[in-house]
């Protein structure tokens, strides 16, 4: 406080024009202890205040929504380009699957076999198909992967006899 007072002394002397203002100041912050908790008071708000733009600056204040399991499920089908009707049969998907990740259905393509599509998609199985190729298009099945291992390692063997 009287760090406070000898500044406004200071300030005072040097400029004739603010001395009222700074009296009062002055007077204000010496007479009343109640002034001190309003100002900070505000000071917390304030500090409160640019925490909260910070985080929505830089875009982290709505990370919870960001970070929910359909909002990567609709970013999913955004980055993949799956029109409403397409998005629709997946849903049904994962929900007929009770998936918690909705996403799930990005990630294995079993969920697409034709013997584990509900009988409620029986008419949509052509659709179920054709969509699990666009999602997958160039992975091999594991079975596929499996045969294909296997076939490498019998050609290397027959190599390695035949080299000897």
């Amino acid at each position: 406080m009287q760090v406070f007072a000898n500044l406004t002394d200071a300030v005072s002397r040097s400029l004739p024009i603010g001395n009222h203002a700074l009296l009062a100041a002055r007077s204000t912050l010496r007479g009343n202890g109640m002034s001190w908790v309003i100002i900070g008071a505000v000071a917390v708000f304030a500090i409160i205040g640019l925490w909260m733009l910070s985080r929505w600056w830089l875009g982290q204040g709505s990370s919870g929504t960001r970070n929910s399991p359909r909002a990567l499920f609709t970013e999913l089908c955004r980055v993949h380009g799956l029109k409403a009707g397409d998005r629709q049969l997946l849903l049904v998907l994962a929900e007929t699957h009770q998936l918690v990740q909705p996403s799930d259905v990005f990630v294995d393509p079993t969920y697409f076999e034709e013997s584990r599509v509900p009988p409620t998609l029986a008419g949509r199985k052509a659709d179920v198909a054709n969509l699990k190729r666009r999602l997958f298009a160039g992975l091999a099945s594991p079975a596929a992967e499996d045969n294909a291992n296997e076939e490498t390692a019998i050609a290397e063997a027959t190599e390695a006899s035949t080299a000897e």
